[in-house]
């Protein structure tokens, strides 16, 4: 790659399983070639726990959008197989 460039991957959502994530790091090794042909190796350490008391005010917008969008399945499921009837109100026009 030439200088200055970057490669950026998704490694893992903190959503999930936050606790487990920060307690223990690991390793990522990269083995790559120069342009000389020489075999180079870096290790990056990954270490979430500076995370560690970070809190969060609500919840999240991707969390609560798939939490409602289940709950529009939910309710149209019930109208469509007759499990909730629409209550309708029928009012008329007195002289």
């Amino acid at each position: 790659m030439p200088p200055n460039n970057k490669i950026i991957l998704f490694l893992t959502s903190l959503l999930e399983n936050f606790e487990d994530k920060i307690k223990k790091s690991f390793e990522i090794k990269v083995n790559y070639e120069n342009s000389h042909g020489e075999s180079l190796e870096d290790i990056y350490i990954i270490d979430f726990s500076f995370l560690n008391g970070i809190s969060q005010l609500g919840e999240p917008p991707l969390i609560k959008i798939a939490k409602n969008v289940e709950d529009i399945k939910r309710d149209i499921n019930h109208l469509s197989t007759g499990y909730s009837k629409i209550r309708v109100i029928c009012f008329k026009e007195t002289s």
